[in-house]
């Protein structure tokens, strides 16, 4: 694993200005991060500056395939996104999140949307605030 990758599997995104790394989000930079970084800083600059392809699309592009598998791609990063926004927030709240039923009304909702949005029914800015609706939601059963 890559010190980049060390931190982004501690939920904590990096950018560079020039020499500098930018940290997100503070609550989760602590005295073990720091010295992580400062260690590692030569190697995080290195990573980043060589522009990291994240995924590459397998199929020709301008294909409905190609157009299938970038949609899916986007749709699944912002659920998973949403879902370790939620995880954060029940494991600083040390809480489990209950399934209720307004919860469980919008990961249907949530679940319908992305069937729409693959098949071209609905808009991915559509999906993405239904997905934010449900992580509210869960995040405000937290509190």
């Amino acid at each position: 694993m890559t010190a980049y990758e060390f931190l982004k599997s501690k939920g904590i995104k990096v950018e560079s200005r020039g020499e500098k790394l930018l940290l997100r989000p503070k609550e989760l930079i602590n005295d073990e991060v720091k010295e992580y970084v400062i260690a590692h800083k030569r190697e995080i600059l290195e990573e980043l500056s060589r522009g990291r392809v994240v995924w590459r699309n397998p199929h020709a592009q301008g294909t409905l395939e190609a157009r299938r598998e970038s949609l899916t791609q986007c749709v699944d990063a912002i659920r998973w996104s949403a879902n370790e926004k939620v995880k954060w927030h029940c494991e600083r709240e040390q809480k489990q999140h209950r399934r209720k039923p307004d919860i469980v009304r919008l990961e249907r909702r949530v679940e319908a949307l992305r069937k729409a949005v693959l098949k071209g029914n609905a808009k991915l800015s559509d999906f993405g605030r239904v997905i934010d609706d449900w992580a509210k939601a869960v995040e405000a059963e937290l509190n």
